[in-house]
C-alpha cells in the first residue's frame, strides 16, 4: 500500500488540511509543535481507530486529538494505492463506530466489508505489530535502550551466579514492581475533574455564543439618537402648524364665520339682498304709479340696503351697493372659504404629526428600555467571561496534572511494551524466525554502519551480540548511537520479515528516529533508506540535518514543510 494523500477534516490542531505524498522518501520537516506527532497519530488512528475503553491513556489521547475547531468535524480521509487501484479510506471519529468507509476511487462504490480489506492493506498487522515494525519513533528507541540496560544487568547477575540463562520471570517481576511504583504517583481524579471542567467550559462557551450577547448598544444608541432627531423635527412641524392654524382660526373668529355653512349662508343672504335691490331698481317707475304700495316697498328697500351695507362694511370695510363692491364681497367669501379649507388641511396635518410624535416617543421609550437591557446583558456577559477565565485557569492547572499523568502513563505503556516484547522475543527467538531475523538485521546493520558492524545475533537468552570484524561485541560494549542503529536494524528486519507474504509492503514511518545520530551515522542511514527501492518512507524531523545531507549527497527525496502557522488549515509547503 502507498499513501497518496492525507485529508484531515479535523484532528487536533489540523482542520481542512491536505498533505500530498510521493513514492520514495518523504521528508516531513517541522519545528516543535508544528504537528508532526499529530500527523503520526492521525495515520495510526485512520488505520486502527482511536484507543477504546475508559483507560486514562485512551481518554487523554482522545482529549488531546479532538479538533480545536469545529469538533463535530472529527475525522479525515486517506487516498491510497494498492495493487494498481486507488482507494479512499474515510473515518468519522465522532460516530459511534468511528464511521469506517472504504471506496474504490474508480467506481465510487463503498466496500461491503471495509474492515477485512483494511486489514489486508495493513498486511494483517495488528496495531501492536504496526507499532513494533513500520512505525519507528525516538520514544520507543529510548525505552528499548533502557530495557537493554536492564537485560545487561540481568546478564551480569547471571554471569556472577554462573547461570546459563536470563530469568524472564525476574525481569517481568522487576517491571511489575516499577509499574506499581509509577501507579502510586498517578493523580487518579485529575482526568475526571478535567473532563467535567472541560464540559462546563464548553457549555459556557456555547452559551456565550448566543446571539443575545451580541453587543447592540451602539446600534440602539444610534436608533435612539435618530428617534430624538425625528422628534425634534416633528415638534418643530407641530409648532409651525399650530401657529398657522391659530392664525387662520383667529381670522375666522374675527369674521364670525366658523364653518363652510355659515359662510355660504351669509353669502347667499348678501346675494339675495343684492338681487332684491337690483329688482327694486328696475321697478322704480312702477312704484311711482302705485304710491301706497311703493312707500312700503321703499321702506323694505331701505332695510335691504341697510342690511347689505352692514355686510359690506363688515366684510370689505364699506362701499356702495354696486357690482364692484359685490365682486369684492364675493372675493372675500372665497378667501374665507380658502382659509377654512387650509385650516382643515392644517388640522389634518397636525393630527398626523401628533400621531407620528406619539409613535416616535414610544419608539424612543422602547430604545431606552432596550439599551437598559443591553447594558444588563453586557454586565451579565462580563460576569460569565470572568467565570470562563477562572475555569480556564483551573483547566491549565489540571492539564498540568494530566500531562504528568500522561508522562507516567507513557512510562507505564513503555513498561507494558517491554513486558510484551520480553515475552514475545523469548518465544520468537527460539523459533526459526530468530535465525532469519539475525541474518536480516545483520545485513541491515552492516549497511547502515558502513560495514563497521557486519552481523547481529540474538541468542536464546535474549543477549544481543554485534559482529565487528572477527569480534562479537555484547550490547553493553556499544555506544548509545550504535545501540540506536541496532534498534533500527532490528525494527527494519522485523518489518521486512513480517511483510514477506504481503502483496504490497506498508510505508515506513520514522518519527524523530535519528535525533541521537551523529552526522556519519545519519548519512549512512539516509543512504540506506534511499536505496530501499519501491519503498515509501515518511521521515518526520524537526532538524535540518536530514535535508542538508540528502541534498549534499544528491539523494532523491521530497521535502514537505509544516509551518506552525499553517498547521491548522490548508496545504503544506
Amino acid at each position: 500500500m502507498k499513501l497518496i494523500e492525507l485529508r484531515i477534516h479535523g484532528f487536533g490542531k489540523f482542520h481542512d488540511y491536505t498533505l500530498p505524498l510521493s513514492d520514495g522518501l518523504n521528508l516531513i520537516y517541522g519545528r516543535n509543535e508544528a504537528g508532526k506527532s499529530t500527523l503520526h497519530h492521525f495515520l495510526r488512528s485512520m488505520f486502527y481507530g482511536l484507543p477504546s475503553g475508559g483507560s486514562l491513556p485512551a481518554r487523554e489521547f482522545r482529549l488531546h486529538i479532538r479538533p480545536w475547531k469545529n469538533p463535530e468535524r472529527f475525522g479525515g480521509e486517506l487516498l491510497v494505492s494498492y495493487l494498481g487501484e486507488r482507494y479512499l479510506i474515510q473515518r468519522d471519529f465522532s460516530a459511534p463506530d468511528e464511521g469506517l468507509s472504504i471506496r474504490s476511487e474508480k467506481s465510487g462504490i463503498p466496500l461491503d466489508k471495509p474492515g477485512p480489506f483494511l486489514s489486508e492493506l495493513l498486511c494483517h498487522l495488528t496495531e501492536k505489530g504496526y507499532r513494533n515494525t513500520v512505525s519507528i519513533a525516538q520514544l520507543h528507541a529510548k525505552t528499548d535502550r533502557e530495557m537493554a540496560g536492564e537485560l545487561r544487568r540481568y546478564v551480569k547477575n547471571m554471569q556472577e551466579s554462573k547461570s546459563s540463562s536470563i530469568s524472564g520471570e525476574r525481569a517481568l517481576r522487576f517491571l511489575d514492581e516499577e509499574e506499581g511504583r509509577l501507579r502510586e504517583l498517578l493523580d487518579s481524579g485529575a482526568v475526571k475533574e478535567l473532563s467535567l471542567l472541560t464540559g462546563e467550559i464548553r457549555n459556557l462557551e456555547r452559551e456565550l455564543e448566543n446571539p443575545r450577547y451580541e453587543n447592540r448598544i451602539r446600534r440602539f444608541a444610534a436608533l435612539r439618537e435618530e428617534a430624538r432627531e425625528n422628534l425634534a423635527e416633528l415638534q418643530r412641524r407641530k409648532e409651525e402648524l399650530l401657529r398657522r392654524n391659530s392664525g387662520k382660526e383667529e381670522v375666522l373668529r374675527l369674521s364670525g364665520l366658523s364653518d363652510q355653512e355659515e359662510i355660504e349662508k351669509e353669502e347667499g343672504k348678501a346675494e339675495g339682498l343684492y338681487r332684491a335691490l337690483q329688482e327694486e331698481k328696475k321697478s322704480s317707475v312702477l312704484r311711482l304709479l302705485l304710491y301706497p304700495l311703493s312707500r312700503r316697498r321703499k321702506r323694505e328697500e331701505a332695510e335691504r340696503r341697510e342690511a347689505l351695507s352692514a355686510v359690506l362694511s363688515t366684510r370689505i370695510g364699506g362701499g356702495e351697493i354696486e357690482e364692484e363692491s359685490m365682486e369684492r364681497l364675493r372675493s372675500r367669501y372665497r378667501e374665507l372659504r380658502g382659509i377654512l379649507t387650509e385650516l382643515w388641511e392644517g388640522r389634518r396635518a397636525l393630527n398626523a404629526v401628533l400621531s407620528e410624535l406619539e409613535e416616535k416617543e414610544n419608539a424612543e421609550k422602547g430604545y431606552d428600555e432596550e439599551l437598559l437591557r443591553q447594558h444588563e446583558l453586557q454586565t451579565e456577559l462580563e460576569g460569565k467571561l470572568e467565570r470562563l477565565s477562572q475555569l480556564r485557569t483551573r483547566e491549565l492547572r489540571l492539564l498540568s496534572s494530566v500531562r504528568e499523568n500522561g508522562r507516567i502513563e507513557r512510562h507505564l505503556d513503555a513498561l507494558s511494551l517491554a513486558r510484551e516484547r520480553i515475552s514475545e522475543l523469548s518465544l520468537r527467538i527460539s523459533e526459526s524466525f530468530g535465525r532469519h531475523l539475525n541474518e536480516k538485521a545483520g545485513r541491515i546493520l552492516s549497511e547502515i554502519t558502513g560495514g563497521r558492524y557486519r552481523s547481529l545475533f540474538v541468542d536464546d537468552s535474549l543477549e544481543l551480540f554485534i559482529g565487528s570484524g572477527e569480534r562479537m561485541l555484547k550490547l553493553k560494549e556499544l555506544s548509545l548511537g550504535t545501540m540506536d542503529q541496532v534498534y533500527l536494524a532490528l525494527r527494519l528486519a522485523v518489518s521486512s520479515l513480517m511483510q514477506e507474504e504481503a502483496p504490497e509492503r506498508l510505508p515506513l514511518f520514522l518519527d524523530e528516529s535519528f535525533a541521537l545520530y551523529d552526522e556519519e551515522r545519519l548519512k549512512s542511514c539516509l543512504h540506506f533508506l534511499s536505496d530501499m527501492t519501491g519503498e515509501q518512507i515518511l521521515l518526520f524531523s524537526c532538524h535540518k540535518r536530514e535535508e542538508e545531507i540528502l541534498t549534499a549527497e544528491q539523494l532523491p527525496f521530497r521535502k514537505i514543510e509544516l509551518l506552525t502557522a499553517e498547521a491548522e488549515e490548508g496545504e503544506p509547503q
